[in-house]
């Protein structure tokens, strides 16, 4: 497999979003000599959505050309923000197969993804998949069930993607399939052929007083911990009453889950909002009675370190499982928009990092999400893939 990656920075300058596409799609006709199985991965800013843009450059390439929308991207020469890029793989020895589902809610999200999982299966055609990748909107039902879903209906592929995103208004941001937008679907590619998927994955774990158990909950809102409204823990390790109300949401928290085989695992769950009358916070995902949670405080510096180890550490897997007759050619990142949130005035860090660490003949696309999809690992060797919070994940092929 090999991929090309083309890229619009400014859009202040150009006639048209049509001219923009067809610039882009002719960069890429002279960057990349197709093979016999193509596909494409397109993220770009909500601005570009009105106008023809999407349509235009879909239309260019009779391959599918899929992604979404995004607050900043992700290319191998750093960060990008109010952009457009399109990533194309091809090769003769690998497939690419997608589907998309109808608009998912809480009642049919499982049937949705199951008919689209099989519609991707099918078009391999009768190759075996090596790898998921999925892309949602955040106000698509039951998002935190999808990728363990994924997993044991794939038994056991890797699943990796995560949740369009927009800057924080939480309606514009879309899912793009075949130059088409979509507010509630999710987007499944599943490759398969000679492929070898490798994986990476980091954020800050260490916590801020002892572990809690959630003791009242409904859905994303976490309503008590040890017996108290989440408003009172908060206070109770440290945080000052006044503070809290006047600055009521973008927290982070370690949240302690078990699975259905009573194995434990920890992942990271942002905090939307307090609310103080209440005393309720709301979650990027459910957080259920019985789960230990504790607060993590997160800087710029830890962002910056746990976006060197993911890198670093996926670059380390390739040069160990990359051979003669195998070249890794394309990675994928996925970082949380709570750490752009925190980087503030330095939003550019993570992009920095990543283009300096990537060695040449590797091309790379990402973007800032809602939430993150990547496998975890439990002590008993096993794995299967979850919805993240306040992670970066790469994934490379």
């Amino acid at each position: 497999m090999r991929s090309a990656l083309v890229y619009t920075d400014s859009i202040e300058n150009t006639a048209s979003y049509k001219e923009i596409a067809l610039n882009m799609a002719g960069e890429l006709r002279e960057k990349l000599e197709l093979g016999k199985n193509s596909c494409g991965i397109l993220f770009c800013d909500t601005d570009f959505l009105p106008g023809d843009f999407v349509e235009t450059i879909s239309a260019q390439f009779d391959f599918p050309i899929v992604g979404g929308t995004a607050m900043a991207t992700f290319t191998t020469n750093g960060y990008h923000n109010y952009s457009a890029q399109l990533l194309v793989m091809t090769g003769d020895d690998c497939t690419f197969s997608t589907a998309i589902t109808e608009d998912i809610n809480s009642e049919n999200y499982r049937q949705e993804i199951t008919q689209a999982f099989n519609a991707a299966k099918e078009g391999l055609h009768s190759e075996d998949g090596k790898c998921l990748f999925v892309l949602s909107t955040f106000d698509a039902s039951q998002t935190a069930d999808f990728a363990p879903f994924l997993s044991d209906l794939s038994g056991g592929l890797p699943v990796f993607g995560g949740l369009v995103s927009d800057y924080m208004e939480f309606d514009k941001y879309r899912l793009i399939y075949n130059g088409a937008a979509f507010s509630q679907r999710a987007i499944l590619i599943m490759v398969g052929g000679n492929v070898r998927p490798i994986y990476s994955l980091f954020n800050k774990q260490s916590v801020v007083g002892k572990m809690l158990p959630v003791t009242k909950s409904d859905g994303h809102m976490i309503q008590e911990v040890n017996g108290k409204t989440f408003f009172q823990y908060f206070q109770d390790i440290g945080f000052d009453k006044n503070a809290l109300e006047q600055v009521a949401g973008f927290y982070i928290i370690r949240a302690r889950y078990k699975d259905e085989q009573g194995r434990t695992y920890q992942v990271n769950r942002a905090v939307e909002k307090i609310d103080p009358v209440t005393g309720w916070a709301h979650c990027f995902a459910p957080v259920p009675v019985g789960t230990d949670i504790a607060y993590v405080a997160v800087t710029r510096k830890d962002i910056e370190h746990t976006c060197a180890q993911g890198i670093s550490h996926l670059i380390d897997q390739i040069k160990v499982n990359q051979t003669d007759d195998y070249k890794y050619s394309t990675v994928f990142a996925a970082s949380c928009t709570f750490r752009h949130i925190i980087l503030a005035h330095s939003h550019t860090s993570e992009g920095d990092i990543i283009r300096n660490f990537l060695p040449e003949g590797l091309e790379l696309t990402g973007f800032y999400t809602f939430g993150e999809f990547a496998p975890i690992k439990f002590a008993d060797g096993g794995e299967k893939s979850r919805l993240l919070n306040c992670t970066i994940a790469f994934f490379a092929m």
